[in-house]
């Protein structure tokens, strides 16, 4: 029978919020999903029993091998254990008989060794060996010390596995007599156990702790078994449930009946659209047990699995978002990120409060269509595009240029690549790298022109810097780099006369002529002046008629050849670097070397 209860609902209520908040993932207000409370009252059955048992049994004990065999006057089987006495029922069935254990032979076969009258070695395990030193000190298989190598011992409890019988001490014969044993138990039972335990009761609880929580509407205690007319209106049914289990040879002595009543309140409570309930037993309101399911705990288990599914989308938009490119790792990504993360976020929020009181389920979904807006036009703004790619160009920031046109694909055509690798070379500081990106750059394309001169320029560039270092040499392997458009430029012929000529002037101070008619060829073709030039050409030309004058002074023919093929490097020099080849002087001297060579070839002939 169930009624509403008015006094106790705040009671109810509290109770309820005070379970509420400790289930897993709990509302925060836990106690607002309460609606309301019904009351009904059980009943819990106590039976304490107190059993007495009486039973006979056979004693025996060793007896002299010499003692006459004698018959009892009694049989067990016609005895009453409640009905005869201990001392006149031993005399009456003392004898003295043959031992049953050994049928009178005073030994038995070993129940240790099975007979056999050994045993395993215990240190070999019956291997007989074991490892250990030989006198040599190495460690080998010897024979087992223990045992000598048998791999058994004689058995230490018989003798050829025959032991002596325990029963009669070896007599053959034993004093027997019928022995009565006695005995007083309790047994204390309850129904239903579980609502008993979980008021804390023990088996026999007084009547305080069962007034906590309920209250004793039937106390019956009878000095024999109840019977159901004991029980007067009370169900006899309570005999059959309670009914204790007896061993042989008992019997009830006393039995007590309690019956107490406990009142049960059902809190209803609301989780979304549903409505749950939840039990409190007893005047105290104990809560069920925690591992019975309720409905926050199903609530819980379900918030769970939808937290790990948007905690997947969460790493799998990241890994999508971040993945994809460079160029997709920018602020407008990072910001779409966070977004759909936050929007995850309230999404969750949102089933939380729709499963919990729906208080505030549209504001969550407000915020979480908020979150989803922003994180679409943030993703939307991350895209890469054409026209964006361009004007990165335009402005020189040719890094973010390359990955949007990389993130574009096949959308972005092969004039905006080679605007890019143009602005690219502008940009470059190293010859070696702007001239990997001029590769890229088709021989028929439209900016091939632009790019050559872009690399142009960055030869030019580099040159200074190293004409700045003091480092002429480097300074005119870059410009020997230069394409035909740029020679002439006034870059080039500035390069030219700052470069090449201190260059041709340091390698004519150091004799090295080839050198010095190299950087002044350079100079020539960059443009340099006729006036820079012929200064620096007339000391190679001097220098080479020196030398061919001094080489025609030597008197040994071979020494005399080896001076004029000197002179005639330097000669080919200074050709090279006015640029006018086939001097009457160099040809003069070629004609003197010939001759050397003949009187050279004559002496070889008459030597041999």
């Amino acid at each position: 029978m169930t009624a509403p209860v008015t006094d106790d609902r705040q009671a109810a209520a509290a109770a309820f919020a005070a379970w509420a908040s400790l289930q897993r993932a709990a509302p925060r207000n836990a106690g607002a999903l309460f609606r309301d409370v019904t009351v009904s009252h059980e009943v819990i059955g106590l039976l304490n029993t107190e059993l007495s048992g009486r039973r006979v049994y056979w004693r025996s004990v060793g007896a002299s091998s010499k003692s006459r065999i004698t018959f009892p006057t009694v049989a067990i089987e016609t005895i009453d254990a409640w009905n005869v006495e201990a001392l006149p029922l031993r005399q009456e069935s003392n004898h003295v008989a043959i031992c049953d254990e050994c049928n009178g032979d005073k030994k038995i076969v070993c129940r240790d060794c099975g007979g056999r009258g050994t045993s395993m070695c215990p240190a070999c395990r019956g291997g007989r060996k074991m490892y250990g030193y030989a006198s040599n000190g190495s460690r080998r298989l010897l024979n087992c010390t223990t045992c000598r190598g048998k791999g058994e011992l004689d058995c230490n409890n018989c003798r050829r596995g025959f032991a002596t019988c325990q029963t009669c001490g070896g007599e053959g014969r034993v004093q027997r007599w019928i022995e009565l044993e006695t005995w007083q138990r309790s047994i204390a039972l309850r129904h239903p156990e579980a609502v008993a335990r979980r008021f804390g009761w023990d088996e026999n609880p007084d009547s305080r702790d069962i007034a906590a929580d309920a209250e004793v509407v039937c106390d019956i205690e009878r000095p024999h078994r109840l019977t159901p007319a004991d029980l007067g209106s009370l169900a006899p049914e309570w005999l059959t449930v309670l009914a204790p289990a007896l061993k042989p040879g008992e019997r009830v002595a006393r039995q007590r009946l309690r019956v107490t009543r406990f009142p049960t309140y059902s809190v209803a409570y609301r989780l979304g659209a549903n409505e749950e309930h939840v039990a409190f037993a007893g005047r105290r309101l104990v809560p069920p047990p925690d591992d019975i399911p309720n409905g926050l705990t199903q609530r819980a288990g379900k918030l769970r699995v939808l937290r790990y599914a948007l905690l997947a989308c969460a790493i799998v938009s990241l890994l999508f978002a971040f993945g994809r490119g460079a160029f997709y790792r920018s602020a407008a990504t990072s910001i779409s990120v966070a977004a759909f993360a936050v929007m995850l976020a309230t999404i969750y929020g949102a089933a939380a409060d729709w499963t919990a009181g729906r208080r505030r389920t549209r504001e969550w979904l407000f915020a979480s269509a908020a979150a989803l807006l922003v994180a679409i036009g943030f993703a939307i703004a991350a895209l890469p595009r054409l026209a964006h790619a361009e004007r990165l160009i335009t402005l020189g920031n040719t890094d973010d240029a390359e990955s949007e046109l990389a993130a574009l694909g096949t959308d972005a055509n092969a004039d905006v690549w080679n605007d890019l690798r143009v602005a690219q070379i502008h940009g470059a500081s190293d010859i070696d790298a702007a001239r990997a990106v001029l590769a890229n750059i088709r021989a028929d394309a439209p900016q091939r022109g632009n790019a050559v001169e872009e690399f142009d320029r960055v030869i030019l560039r580099n040159a200074e810097s190293a004409a700045r270092a003091q480092l002429f040499e480097k300074a005119a392997g870059a410009l020997a780099q230069l394409s035909d458009r740029a020679r002439g430029w006034p870059e080039s012929i500035a390069a030219a006369r700052d470069i090449c000529l201190p260059l041709a002037r340091a390698k004519i101070a150091n004799g090295e002529w080839r050198a010095a008619g190299d950087a002044i060829e350079s100079a020539r073709q960059l443009g340099a002046e006729a006036a820079d030039i012929d200064p620096f050409a007339a000391s190679l030309h001097a220098a080479a008629v020196d030398a061919a004058r001094n080489a025609s002074r030597i008197g040994d023919v071979e020494s005399r050849m080896k001076a004029r093929l000197a002179a005639e490097e330097i000669f080919t020099s200074w050709e090279r670097a006015g640029g006018v080849y086939g001097s009457d002087e160099l040809v003069a001297l070629r004609v003197a070397m010939a001759r050397d060579v003949s009187i050279v070839e004559k002496k070889k002939r008459r030597a041999g």
